[in-house]
């Protein structure tokens, strides 16, 4: 007893020091789980845009009765009680937008300033920078002004019209998947579009959800919209975030981006109360709308200046976990039906962090895992570089180019017999994906015909004849990127390269032909005053196009821009094929951009200039992006020597008569070679090899093999050799010459004689 007695007291003394250690461990524990920078990443990007939805939403649009928010307004007594925009609500969400915009624009660009000048930077300096003179309102200066309001602008403006719990939550999702187009400088986003499948079935839950009013109350109008500008906002022009090795947003990146700020902020703000004059509008002035208005505006500002959303790609995704869970939690406000909505809503958001889980952790093994193998291959392929180095390298990279196939590619393969037109196709990555878009836009051209024919809408049957002539232009160019990679014959000993060349042609000749047509049909549309029809149709059948075209962008955008980026040379191959295709898919997009416009500001204030005026303005953009195509491809045509290269064989021409034996020339004829076929390959297999792998000795390799191949120049030339020289000699002496100079040039020698010469060269005398 006296041993109990002894010990019980200790044991109590024991007790609240373990509690104590318990709980330091805990919390030890727990900030080992993710760092402050990304909570805070994690927690600011939905938060404004709750804010925003708050601010601008009343119960008579946004939310139906039953949603606890909208509950929460009708409760306020009479007198303060927000009013009602129904009549008006189109136009008062994007002047609501606007004035959220300026002022986020406005408060960045002034604590911009204020934090430089904190750093000690010099007060004159700084105040010269941070106001710019009007001299330096430049063309460039204004795209990055109207570039800055829109990346603020939109997810604002899909805050209100869908709601800023799924605006947040798409936002955090896409920036910790990095699904957002910044930082995608060495591959394409499809690419990443490919490697998310988890992530992108979330995001098509909340659409879902959207769609059949169970997670967020919206008619068509606001869905469509709303998710149009989301996407825009993700995908095209990427929040206004520091990009991946960048401390610092775009917006205040340098003191001329800080002034474009300011000065976008200042423009829009008196644009916005130009526009609240001129129709009579106004945003909602209640003292709750003016609180969640302001805090919204503040939270985006130290968003832009503090958050770091390349601290939410960890590998266990906590600030992803506490932004999810602030958007679950907050659900029940505005969900439409308490617990159901508030149910789809949390369940939403927790496969949303699974699936970004998920993905990034699939890739990011099979990225490590990959690297080691081919880093084994290259060392490899090293140990034997002194025999065969580029028939290691060709040989290795053609092996990544297969294994790079997709699933379904892998599965038609497979059943496809080599050799055959269909294994033609589907080997090489440029026809593939023509194949690939032809048949989605087929597809989608069926359905479109079915439904124009069903509803007797004119001008869906009209645009669907324009998609079958869209598909025949694609078959064409399929026809020629297959054509161009068969070898050479003795009836072709030039190839078919230049097939490539002419599809690209006959596309941008093509595109300035439409778009001169589309310009006919809006000065008839403007003389005749046609108004349009059907609205709310034509803006879900041209926002499904406009979608469907985005993905060929995607596609084929990798095959046009690709081959400059990351480097300060062309990869191989300018392909005015696949160029022309890209502008005759990002043409189709414009016209569909020009539909939903004109029928989104239709709906707005019904005007019939509206869609003309669009249309005029698209088909003008795809009339100037298809003159460079036919300059380049006609040039290639007809045989014209770039300008970069015309003056080297302007002084190669002159000192070949300074060659021993070498008394003259005549009809010197010369081109630049077609680069197709196999180099096409393998250009490709680099491309995306460096892109996935990033391999340092791999990446010094091709640098080193691009320096030296340079566009070869191809020729015929009559060469005149003195009387006592040896025509052999001089033969292989001047091909030498010009193969020193990447020239591979047919020579004729002949001896000088009196009198003309055969060729017609001119008279060569002794």
């Amino acid at each position: 007893m006296a041993v109990t007695a002894l010990r019980a007291p200790t044991r109590t003394a024991r007790a609240p020091k373990a509690r104590t250690a318990h709980i330091v461990t805990l919390m030890a524990t727990l900030i080992s789980w993710f760092s402050l920078p990304e909570a805070l990443t994690g927690l600011l990007i939905p938060l404004p845009y709750l804010l925003a939805s708050a601010a601008y939403s009343t119960p008579n649009t946004n939310f139906p009765p039953l949603s606890a928010y909208a509950r929460l307004q009708e409760s306020v007594p009479e007198g303060k009680k927000i009013e009602d925009y129904t009549n008006a609500h189109h136009a008062s969400s994007l002047l609501q937008a606007c004035t959220l915009t300026s002022g986020t624009l406005l408060l960045i660009a002034i604590l911009a300033s204020i934090r430089a000048s904190e750093r000690g930077l010099d007060k004159r300096k700084s105040s010269n920078a941070g106001l710019a003179n009007p001299a330096s309102l430049t063309t460039s200066s204004m795209v990055n002004m109207v570039t800055s309001t829109l990346k603020v602008g939109l997810p604002y403006y899909a805050a209100i019209q869908i709601g800023g719990m799924r605006v947040g939550l798409i936002l955090l999702v896409a920036l910790a998947s990095n699904l957002s187009c910044s930082d995608k400088h060495s591959h394409s986003l499809l690419d990443s579009l490919t490697a998310r499948p988890l992530t992108l079935a979330a995001i098509g839950l909340c659409v879902l959800g959207d769609a059949f009013g169970l997670t967020v109350y919206a008619d068509t109008y606001h869905l469509v919209t709303g998710y149009l500008a989301l996407l825009l906002s993700v995908f095209v022009l990427n929040p206004p975030l520091p990009a991946n090795g960048s401390s610092t947003s775009p917006l205040i990146a340098t003191h001329t981006d800080t002034s474009a700020t300011l000065y976008a902020g200042v423009i829009l703000s008196i644009l916005t109360i130009g526009a609240s004059i001129i129709f009579s509008l106004a945003p909602s002035v209640t003292p709750l709308s003016i609180t969640f208005s302001t805090f919204s505006m503040a939270i985006t500002a130290a968003l832009v200046l503090f958050a770091r959303p390349a601290h939410l790609r960890t590998h266990k995704k906590a600030g992803l976990a506490l932004g999810c869970l602030l958007t679950a939690a907050l659900s029940f406000l505005f969900s439409p039906n308490t617990w159901p909505g508030t149910f789809c809503n949390g369940a939403i958001a927790a496969l949303s962090y699974v699936g970004v889980l998920y993905d990034t952790s699939t890739s990011h093994a099979h990225s490590h895992e990959h690297s080691h193998a081919h880093a084994h291959d290259t060392g490899h392929a090293h140990a034997h570089a002194a025999a065969h180095t580029h028939c290691n390298h060709h040989h290795g990279h053609q092996h990544h180019t297969h294994a790079e196939t997709s699933v379904f590619t892998s599965f038609l393969l497979a059943r496809c017999r080599p050799g055959s037109l269909f294994h033609s196709i589907l080997c090489e990555r440029d026809s593939r994906r023509i194949a690939y878009f032809t048949c989605l836009n087929f597809g989608f051209m069926l359905v479109q015909a079915f439904y124009g024919w069903v509803s007797g809408s004119l001008g869906l049957l009209s645009d669907t004849v324009h998609m079958f002539f869209d598909c025949l232009a694609l078959v064409i160019g399929l026809g020629a990127a297959v054509a161009s990679k068969w070898p050479t014959s003795p009836e072709m000993p030039f190839g078919w390269g230049k097939l490539n060349v002419l599809a690209g042609f006959g596309n941008g000749i093509f595109l300035m032909l439409v778009s001169v047509e589309f310009i006919w049909e809006a000065v008839e549309g403007i003389m005749e005053g046609t108004e349009l029809r059907h609205v709310e149709e034509l803006l879900v059948v041209s926002t499904l196009g406009f979608l469907v075209n985005m993905i060929g962008l995607f596609a084929f955008g990798h095959a046009h821009h690709g081959h400059d980026h990351g480097h300060d040379h062309s990869h191989g191959h300018g392909n005015e094929n696949m160029h022309g295709i890209y502008l005759h898919v990002a043409a189709d997009a414009g016209g569909s951009l020009a539909v939903i416009l004109s029928t989104i500001l239709t709906l707005w204030k019904p005007w019939y200039l509206w869609d003309p005026l669009a249309t005029i303005v698209i088909a003008i953009l795809i009339f100037l992006a298809a003159v460079p195509l036919v300059r380049d491809s006609g040039g290639k045509l007809l045989l014209v020597i770039p300008d970069e290269l015309e003056y080297g064989l302007k002084n190669a021409l002159q000192e070949l008569s300074g060659l021993r034996g070498v008394t003259g020339y005549a009809v010197p004829r010369f081109w630049v070679e077609d680069e197709a076929g196999d180099g096409h390959d393998h250009d490709h297999g680099h491309s995306h090899d460096h892109a996935a792998h990033d391999h340092h000795d791999h990446d010094h390799h091709h640098e080193h093999e691009h320096e030296e191949k340079r566009k070869k120049i191809l020729g015929v030339i009559h060469v005149f050799a003195a009387r006592a020289a040896d025509p052999e000699d001089v033969r292989d002496r001047v091909v030498q010459y010009f193969t020193a100079l990447n020239m591979d040039v047919v020579v004729q020698v002949e001896r000088e004689v009196e009198g003309r010469c055969w060729c017609g060269g001119g008279l060569k005398s002794g």
